[in-house]
């Protein structure tokens, strides 16, 4: 894959963030009372994380072979890659690298998801989503390997 189709998938992958977050946020209040007796707001809330946080590894996978770093398999692998790199803070990729692990509970302890944790997440961590989009794109740009 050329680095501008590269571009292009961390483009769409960056509309689908941002709009991730953005209904998201319009359930960041609920309280985990409220998340557990709703039979659709779970559901919604924990593919919305999903979502987010695959957009987050997708992109950041796409920016390491843009750069011509290795593409790890491990999802945390690529947040530290993209530190290592000068994309991310490395203060902040210490902080964010747990949301891999989040995206995996999503994904594949699904039966055990807890909703503390979720709301927690909800309540705590859309930020960083944003602050990632933020510095991935910024140092794209910087390094002239995003034009849009």
């Amino acid at each position: 894959m050329t680095p501008s189709l590269r571009a292009a998938a961390i483009m769409s992958r960056h509309a689908s963030l941002l709009d991730a977050i953005a209904r998201l946020r319009r359930h960041k209040a609920i309280t985990v009372e409220q998340y557990l007796a709703d039979e659709v707001l779970p559901w919604f809330i924990e593919r919305g994380l999903e979502r987010a946080a695959g957009c987050v590894l997708d992109i950041g996978a796409h920016v390491l072979a843009i750069l011509g770093q290795p593409v790890p398999d491990d999802y945390t692998a690529v947040i530290d890659g993209l530190a290592t790199a000068g994309v991310l803070t490395k203060e902040f990729a210490r902080s964010f690298r747990a949301m891999a692990g989040f995206r995996n509970v999503l994904v594949h302890e699904y039966l055990n998801i807890d909703p503390e944790v979720v709301v927690g997440v909800l309540h705590d961590r859309l930020d960083d989503f944003e602050s990632f989009d933020t510095q991935v794109l910024t140092t794209l740009r910087e390094r002239g390997l995003l034009r849009e």
